[in-house]
């Protein structure tokens, strides 16, 4: 006798599916990040806390050897282009 799921009507015992991402460490690839601020409040409207936001990326990417390459600030959120710029492992 098979189970299934009263919502989906799928077997029980399938095996779930997972995505099979690719990482990529080398020099010159990117890595995009996109976040949003604490209950998504437009924090990031103020030009001094965006810069000092920049400032702080900057300094936490220095010592793996990453660069900010873009980015982009909404009130609400951000999205960040950072490239890797050395062979040195994570």
């Amino acid at each position: 006798m098979e189970l299934y799921r009263w919502s989906t009507k799928k077997q029980l015992n399938a095996k779930p599916h997972r995505k099979r991402v690719k990482h990529h460490r080398n020099p010159g690839d990117f890595h995009e990040l996109t976040f949003s601020t604490y209950r998504r409040m437009p924090l990031l409207t103020n030009d001094l806390w965006r810069a000092e936001l920049s400032r702080c990326i900057d300094q936490a990417n220095q010592p793996h050897l990453f660069e900010l390459a873009a980015f982009v600030y909404m009130p609400e959120h951000l999205h960040l282009a950072s490239l890797k710029t050395s062979f040195r492992d994570l």
